[in-house]
């Protein structure tokens, strides 16, 4: 059965979704995982209540962190609180990826969390931070670490 991924993010940040989604496909066609996020809703759908739907039945949540993330008044109030809610109650993993410099330590909820990626001392670095074949790296590590959360949570 193949775990569902709802990922939340900035529409700021559209470069770093697809980027990470040609990663994450290669789990979705071995069967690991089944992405969702809102580029996937249809026009005339009742978007609000789709993104509630897929957030209850996903198991794991990826953020994709940064100022215009952290900044949106959607995400905060909406998306978040309903991920972390089910996160609470044991049905869901949070998985913050640090896409761009940000002062996410400033947000309670979130420098409780282990972000990723990280440089050499274990320190979350961005990862706007890395470039040409290192950033492709470091994307395939987070494919690699979804996939075994999915397997570990099988």
């Amino acid at each position: 059965m193949r775990t569902k991924l709802f990922i939340s993010y900035s529409h700021d940040d559209t470069k770093w979704l697809i980027a990470l989604k040609k990663q994450l496909a290669v789990l979705e066609r071995e069967g690991l995982i089944e992405v969702f996020e809102d580029t996937k809703l249809a026009a005339g759908e009742d978007w609000f209540e789709r993104l509630h739907t897929e957030m209850l039945s996903a198991r794991l949540g990826l953020l994709l962190v940064s100022a215009s993330f952290l900044g949106s008044g959607f995400i905060r109030s909406e998306e978040v609180p309903r991920l972390f809610d089910k996160h609470a109650s044991g049905g869901m993993k949070i998985y913050p990826l640090l896409v761009c410099p940000c002062p996410w330590q400033e947000v309670e909820w979130l420098c409780k969390l282990q972000l990723r990626p990280q440089d050499s001392n274990k320190r979350p670095k961005p990862v706007s931070a890395f470039t040409g074949a290192a950033r492709e790296q470091i994307l395939v590590d987070v494919a690699y670490e979804i996939a075994r959360l999915v397997k570990t949570d099988a």
